[in-house]
């Protein structure tokens, strides 16, 4: 004859508590239509009609359903239709409900038999290819608060992509690694993940910085493909002609080291690849000195190896050939001051003066033309 209310059926909710419908009999409420009313039957209900089971709304898992209460409200979890956490990875139990069809259970992004609002690894709830932690771009733990578009949608919930750091590329594009998480991309080290890091990365690893590759300098380089094949080119290792003067920038690295940014054959401060004035293919010393100390005894031209088809030819002030060879090489054919026409080919030499050289490079390019002294 005690008016307070029981648990019948050992479930940790009070009798009037199964009661669903509120209209005083607890008889005519079976959530599960087992046929056995819900006060007496241990199987879980959905007591708030939230999507969720009364016995997972225990957050604790102390068996106790009325001291969980995860808003603060007053109200149990289980009687509760404001939605939790379950999981404390900061996204709500409905928004991880990713197929919108009110049960919470059938939904499991990483397939590991544990549903989404249980499970706190991470998901990609818009299916934009970045995780859900991972489009909490200010890194506070609070996913709904980064709205990169201000349209009112949280990222983690917008397809619509973000440039957290304002440099031109997508977060998902600056995800380098490709596996969702921008965080663990940090292209230079300095600490600073790429997709808040408004300093340029080479995310093709072709030497040049993606802003460079931004070659009509729009901000955007993901409009930029200087060889139409339909990959932007800072996702492309195809070089392209940065400056527009005819060669590609991989040719316009002089020291062969992979650093384009190193090359500056005219000392103006811009590297070849973005500098527009011509380099010289070659470059000849204006002297030598033939007296066989080992020392700048032969006529050396910078360069001139990689261009072997080349052909080299002397002339004197009259303008007869004295000297002429293909595939100059610094090395083995090299002019060292002899005379290869006259009448003893081969054996004379020249006297000190100023002769004239004609270089065909074999490219097709013009000849280079100009003087060298020699200093015997």
């Amino acid at each position: 004859i005690d008016a307070d209310t029981c648990d019948s059926d050992g479930d940790g909710i009070n009798d009037d508590d199964e009661d669903t419908d509120g209209d005083g009999d607890p008889y005519n409420d079976d959530c599960d239509n087992d046929g056995t009313p819900n006060f007496l039957d241990a199987d879980t209900c959905d007591s708030d009609g939230d999507g969720i089971n009364d016995d997972d709304e225990d957050t604790d898992g102390d068996g106790d359903r009325y001291n969980d209460d995860c808003d603060s409200d007053g109200i149990p979890n289980f009687l509760d239709t404001d939605t939790c956490d379950s999981d404390g990875d900061g996204i709500n139990d409905d928004d991880e409900d990713t197929d919108g069809d009110g049960n919470p259970y059938n939904d499991d992004c990483d397939d590991d038999g544990v549903p989404n609002f249980k499970d706190e690894d991470s998901c990609d709830t818009d299916g934009d290819g970045l995780l859900d932690f991972g489009e909490d771009s200010d890194g506070d733990g609070d996913p709904y608060n980064d709205d990169c578009d201000g349209d009112g949608t949280p990222n983690f919930l917008d397809t619509d992509p973000c440039d957290t750091d304002g440099d031109g590329l997508s977060d998902i594009d600056e995800d380098t690694d490709g596996d969702g998480n921008p965080f663990n991309d940090d292209c230079d080290g300095d600490g600073i993940p790429n997709f808040q890091d408004s300093d340029s990365c080479d995310t093709d690893g072709d030497g040049i910085l993606d802003t460079d590759e931004d070659v009509n300098k729009d901000g955007d380089p993901t409009n930029d493909d200087c060889d139409g094949d339909g990959t932007p080119n800072y996702l492309d290792t195809d070089s392209c002609d940065t400056d527009g003067d005819g060669l590609n920038d991989d040719k316009e690295d002089q020291n062969k080291d992979g650093n384009l940014y190193n090359d500056d054959c005219d000392n103006d401060g811009v590297p070849n690849f973005k500098d527009a004035d011509q380099c010289k293919k070659v470059d000849p010393r204006k002297g030598f000195t033939p007296d066989g100390d080992g020392n700048n005894d032969s006529f050396y031209i910078q360069d001139i190896e990689n261009y072997p088809n080349n052909v080299v030819q002397i002339f004197n002030r009259w303008g007869n050939k004295i000297f002429e060879v293909k595939g100059y090489d610094n090395q083995n054919k090299a002019w060292r001051s002899e005379s290869s026409f006259g009448l003893v080919p081969g054996v004379n030499t020249v006297p000190s003066g100023t002769y004239y050289y004609l270089i065909d490079l074999g490219d097709g390019s013009k000849p280079v033309a100009g003087f060298v002294v020699v200093n015997k």
